[in-house]
């Protein structure tokens, strides 16, 4: 039986299903946006319009997001992970710890891709939002579309996101963030919710990550 402590922290659902539910669905994610990706390219017409390549580079960046999301639950630290599942109530009740197989080596390197994934699939989709604006209010056609913005924002959209997540990577920003993945997170893991038992959250970090996430 739960004691009384454990009760108060006791998830509303057990994290393996939630582990479950990330891999089933970054593995469908993954599947689709290979799949795109081949079509696109193989096709006759190829990668001859604006939005041919927008597409292929949104595949790209999902391609990123769900590898990193599918590597994730066992990337991240053993060794933090169990530490946490002895102290933290509410860890204790799960045994999504057993998938944790990494160090913090990988727990960068998948936090780093994801969020370069993350921040560019979001641009991605944008940049088709714009794409359509010029064609369909403003009739622009495919040359000058190309000529005056595609290229351009192609390479700011690549720039930007291998920037920030070589800063973040630079600034010791990758962290455990959950028992599931790595990401921009403060340290020590689990001192945001529970000070009382693992200790006050690095404050020169914490700043950072603000900055980081105002900034992305």
């Amino acid at each position: 039986m739960l004691d009384e402590r454990q009760k108060d922290f006791a998830p509303p659902l057990p994290l393996e299903a939630v582990a479950i539910c990330q891999l089933s669905s970054a593995s469908i994610s993954l599947v689709a946006s290979v799949t795109m990706a081949i079509m696109v390219t193989r096709s006759e017409r190829g990668l001859s319009t604006p939005y041919r390549r927008i597409i292929l580079g949104l595949s790209i960046a999902d391609i990123l997001q769900s590898s990193a999301c599918l590597l994730s639950p066992f990337t991240v630290p053993h060794d933090v992970i169990s530490d946490a599942v002895m102290n933290i109530p509410e860890l204790s009740l799960t045994s999504t710890h057993i998938w944790a197989i990494g160090n913090d080596a990988t727990c960068r390197a998948t936090a780093y891709v994801l969020a370069t994934g993350i921040s560019a699939v979001q641009m991605y989709i944008c940049f088709i939002c714009f794409y359509y604006l010029c064609k369909l209010k403003y009739r622009m056609n495919n040359d000058t579309f190309r000529d005056k913005y595609e290229w351009k924002i192609h390479t700011f959209i690549i720039l930007y996101n291998l920037c920030m997540s070589s800063l973040a990577l630079g600034l010791d920003l990758f962290h455990t963030r959950t028992t599931m993945f790595c990401y921009v997170a403060e340290q020590p893991f689990g001192c945001r919710r529970h000070p009382d038992i693992v200790g006050e959250c690095d404050q020169v970090i914490e700043r950072r990550v603000r900055l980081f996430v105002y900034l992305d």
